[in-house]
């Protein structure tokens, strides 16, 4: 298990922004580590003045790996009356880059479907941190926002700093 810190330190945030806003965040980056297989056991949200921030602590090291179905045409259109596979079969099994051997009936939204079981291994938090928590900043909801300097890119305030941390490791945002 891990801990994970992130700090963004910016220029003085009203006084009635500050708490929200971290809190808001903190939930947003756990919410997207929860849809992704990450639950950290215990999260805590700071703010103050000039920084917000959070912890989330007993953060799995990586997400577990897993199984998914994919579902391609419907059985009507996989195989023939003689049961072989037809070419809506075959030109699903070769964009997905799978044996047509490996294709068997699954259930689909409208009924029986052919599909097959893709083998999904489990990546580091930190890969996953780094595309979860820029996403969360962006989803913030920002009564006034500012930009600052050459960027585009916009914030409560100008933003001076960024410290994102996986127990002792930098996590590239």
């Amino acid at each position: 298990m891990a801990d994970f810190l992130l700090e963004i330190g910016t220029e003085e945030i009203p006084a009635g922004m500050i708490r929200g806003l971290s809190e808001a965040l903190s939930r947003a980056v756990s919410e997207g580590l929860g849809s992704l297989g990450l639950e950290a056991a215990r999260q805590q949200s700071f703010a103050a003045p000039r920084r917000i921030g959070f912890l989330l602590e007993g953060l799995p090291e990586r997400q577990e790996d897993r199984e998914e179905t994919v579902a391609g045409p419907p059985l009507s259109a996989a195989r023939d009356a003689s049961g072989a596979w037809t070419k809506a079969a075959e030109g699903f099994a070769r964009k997905q880059g799978v044996e047509v051997k490996d294709l068997r009936e699954v259930a689909g939204l409208k009924g029986p479907c052919v599909g097959f079981a893709r083998h999904i291994p489990g990546r580091p938090s930190a890969e996953v941190l780094a595309e979860i928590v820029p996403r969360a900043v962006d989803g913030l909801h920002l009564p006034k926002a500012m930009r600052w300097g050459e960027g585009t890119e916009v914030f409560v305030r100008p933003v001076r700093w960024v410290e994102a941390l996986l127990d002792a490791r930098d996590v590239p945002l």
